[in-house]
């Protein structure tokens, strides 16, 4: 639901990353279906992109850059290459909001 906030955790080794992986597409399971409001994940990746939110363990944001400087950083280096620079910047102003 909108405001929900689901927590993963465990021992290190336990398989958290590759669970976290497997539901946001980064790196699809072997086996089984990811449903997405009754969508399969994989077969609609585009489309259902905008639907999920990771935050990663590990610090990805650069400590010394602004916030909108890092997080259009970080958008150029992970969005597909064909992004355009107005899409990249709608997207980091709707992420700062």
């Amino acid at each position: 639901m909108p405001g929900q906030v689901t927590a993963i955790a465990g021992a290190s080794g336990s398989g958290k990353s590759t669970l976290l992986e497997a539901l946001n597409g980064v790196r699809p399971a072997s086996r089984g279906a990811v449903l997405i409001n009754e969508t399969e994940l994989y077969a609609n990746a585009e489309s259902l992109r905008s639907l999920i939110g990771y935050v990663p363990q590990s610090e990805i944001l650069h400590r010394e850059l602004p916030l909108g400087r890092a997080l259009m950083y970080s958008a150029r280096l992970r969005l597909p290459q064909d992004t355009s620079a107005h899409e990249i910047r709608e997207r980091v102003e709707s992420t700062l909001r």
